[in-house]
């Protein structure tokens, strides 16, 4: 009867091993998940920060178009 007892423990000592296992690898997985879309998230921040300069490059530059048209005395073409 001890025998049998020790064996149904020690496959409940395997299981509650495995399971125990599977929920830190799942919580790995989910913890790399959050890095990785953190990450995705402050690429995409940083792209739309520098698209903005670049707006706001051309617009200036747009601007100063304009003011040298104007010091042209209105013509377009040079």
């Amino acid at each position: 009867m001890e025998d049998v007892q020790g064996q149904v423990q020690s496959l409940t000592d395997g299981m509650s091993y495995i399971y125990t296992a599977k929920a830190a690898a799942s919580e790995y997985k989910i913890a790399k998940e959050r890095n990785e879309a953190a990450i995705v998230h402050q690429r995409a921040q940083e792209s739309k920060s520098l698209d903005l300069q670049v707006l706001e490059a051309k617009k200036a530059a747009l601007q100063l178009e304009i003011e040298l048209v104007k010091l042209k005395g209105g013509s377009l073409s040079g």
